[in-house]
């Protein structure tokens, strides 16, 4: 998977991201984006996901109008499950 990819590359380059993984709802049409992300607090960890996650889409030749957009559609955003972890 492209974004897969994508991800563990930026992991290579960015020591702040680490375990990536993603999933797929082909039925649902969304993606999945599990990764860890080390910062100073809870929203600077979540801007730096979404910055990586939207890098990781881009490079894999996707495009996000619209980010990180609210509602039903492509360029949806939900976030759940953001835990701060502390290090």
């Amino acid at each position: 998977m492209p974004v897969m990819g994508s991800l563990v590359d930026l992991e290579q380059v960015d020591d702040r991201l680490s375990d990536s993984a993603v999933g797929v709802d082909l039925a649902a049409m969304t993606l999945d984006v599990e990764l860890t992300v080390k910062g100073d607090d809870y929203q600077d960890c979540v801007q730096h996901a979404l910055a990586a996650i939207r890098t990781a889409i881009h490079s894999a030749g996707g495009a996000t109008p619209g980010w990180p957009g609210t509602g039903e559609g492509r360029a949806s955003f939900e976030p759940h499950d953001f835990r701060a972890v502390p290090a």
